[in-house]
């Protein structure tokens, strides 16, 4: 029996996010409807309502699962030996670019993003205030909003460009840009 938690459910919801994904490359993601991913997906309607109310709610989900894994490369990165969690974030960007270009261009801005990313934040502070070696919560809250507004005005004209730069060439532009600039203002720690 295909039940909230078991094993085929799981792989059920897997089969719907990645026929939703497999469709994002061909249109946008207010085009694709239920019919479709069920369709694709060889399953009924009723079970893509099982696992979802509605396209938007899909949509929802795969944000909040890709933040989770985003947040989890920051947290599983060693910052302090030279550990590089941003190359591991623009690699899962570039492999999903639709989904991106879409959650940009389409969703993004209706989703209530500003409470997602801070509750992740939120549950997690104390293990990125030490792992990226902040001062306090203050500290990495002020950095987040500032570094993470750029960096989100950086992939979204990577995106735009069509990922043409590797995640290699991204964190090079990433780390001489925020490099420069901390060394121009002094700002950088000893």
């Amino acid at each position: 029996m295909n039940r909230k938690g078991n094993q085929r459910y799981y792989e059920t919801q897997q089969k719907i996010q990645g026929t939703f994904l497999e469709l994002l490359k061909e249109k946008k993601a207010t085009q694709i409807t239920v019919a479709e991913i069920c369709r694709r997906a060889d399953i009924h309607r009723t079970t893509f309502y099982s696992h979802y109310e509605d396209i938007p709610s899909l949509f929802q989900d795969l944000v909040s699962s890709m933040y989770q894994e985003i947040m989890a490369y920051f947290l599983q990165t060693d910052w302090k030996h030279g550990e590089n969690g941003f190359e591991k974030l623009f690699r899962l960007i570039g492999e999903q670019k639709e989904f991106f270009r879409q959650y940009f261009d389409t969703i993004g801005p209706y989703l209530n993003q500003k409470e997602q990313l801070p509750e992740l934040l939120r549950e997690n502070m104390d293990a990125l205030v030490e792992s990226m070696g902040y001062e306090n919560r203050e500290e990495l809250i002020y950095h987040q909003t500032f570094f993470c507004n750029g960096l989100v005005a950086m992939i979204r004209c990577w995106i735009d460009r069509d990922c043409k730069e590797t995640p290699e060439e991204l964190c090079r532009i990433l780390f001489k840009e925020y490099h420069n600039r901390m060394d121009l203002f002094n700002w950088g720690r000893e």
